[in-house]
């Protein structure tokens, strides 16, 4: 699949930050959360600029600065930045999914969703500085 021709607007955070808005949005709505098949649908379809104009695309640059900002003192991060790093890694290396983004850190499948439940922190510094290099480009 080549990414470069989907027509979305959006930075690879804030296709991110619209995949964790629109799940939420179904839980909250009581319709069952948004995993597997579906789950790369939606991927697809914000890749694809679906949800371009999506409130939670706007808010990514603020999201942005805020994860940027974050310094050692303020480990263990929150399990939603956390997320919010490997789905933009996700995103930004052709939808690979939440095992293939923390394959790109050196952290294995089932180390990284320990990360996103209940080893959520146990996140250190140099898994921290790797998600978010990785996702961020810095």
């Amino acid at each position: 699949m080549n990414f470069e021709t989907f027509p979305t607007r959006l930075s690879m955070m804030a296709q991110a930050m619209v995949v964790r808005a629109v799940r939420k949005e179904a839980v909250d709505q009581g319709r069952p959360a948004l995993r597997g098949a579906a789950l790369v649908s939606l991927r697809r379809a914000v890749a694809a600029g679906s949800y371009d104009s999506h409130p939670a695309a706007d808010a990514y640059r603020s999201e942005r600065r805020r994860i940027s900002r974050l310094k050692i003192e303020d480990m263990p991060p929150a399990p939603e930045d956390v997320w919010l790093l490997v789905e933009t890694i996700s995103q930004a290396n052709g939808i690979i999914g939440q095992a293939g983004a923390w394959a790109k850190i050196g952290v294995s499948e089932n180390r990284g969703r320990e990360y996103l439940t209940r080893a959520s922190g146990s996140v250190d510094w140099p898994v921290w500085f790797a998600l978010r290099h990785t996702a961020l480009g810095k």
